[in-house]
């Protein structure tokens, strides 16, 4: 082995360009460089790139309509002055809390998909129930899918210990639970008999 490598060391004698810089800093390799470079493994690259983007609030020198807030130029790097950008937020945070509610509370994947298209079925949720927030929806909307496949009452969702805490994180209570349930029951076309 010691051998092959020998044979494979270039001869510093025979030289042929002598006018190449092989400096430091020249981008030249040592012969060991150039082994253990083309020995080495190799990490794929996964497509992004490997530079850092990074912007340096200067108020002093930029005039003040280049100067952002870091707030500002998050808002425009996920796009959110896009007319249509506020309706595919809201959309991403419903379908990000039946996603959510519906793993927590052990459902099914037919339950959560009747979930979202219940939901989907209300319309603009803020025009059904103002005052209530699009978790509690969601949650009553869960309760209610979950509840109509059976029919004792002791096995119902709003009895179990996970559906209690969420009703508690939420600060809900059982009354605005039975308010959404109704609501969602009368307004949603699935309901409908």
């Amino acid at each position: 082995m010691a051998e092959d490598a020998e044979r494979q060391r270039p001869d510093p004698e025979a030289d042929e360009a002598p006018w190449l810089d092989r400096g430091p800093g020249s981008g030249s390799l040592t012969w060991a460089e150039a082994m253990q470079d083309s020995t080495a493994r190799r990490s794929p690259n996964d497509g992004r790139g490997a530079t850092r983007t990074t912007f340096y609030s200067d108020s002093d020198t930029s005039p003040p309509n280049i100067d952002r807030t870091w707030e500002e130029l998050a808002a425009l790097n996920d796009d959110m002055y896009h007319p249509d950008r506020g309706k595919q937020n809201h959309q991403s945070d419903k379908d990000r809390i039946i996603e959510i509610f519906t793993s927590n509370l052990e459902c099914t994947s037919y339950q959560r998909d009747r979930v979202a298209w219940i939901i989907e079925d209300l319309g603009n949720l803020r025009d059904l129930l103002p005052t209530v927030s699009i978790e509690e929806i969601v949650l009553g909307t869960i309760s209610l899918v979950v509840d109509e496949e059976t029919s004792d009452f002791d096995n119902w969702i709003v009895r179990r210990g996970t559906f209690r805490t969420l009703m508690e994180d939420l600060d809900m209570k059982v009354d605005k639970l039975w308010t959404i349930r109704r609501k969602v029951r009368e307004e949603s076309t699935a309901f409908q008999r």
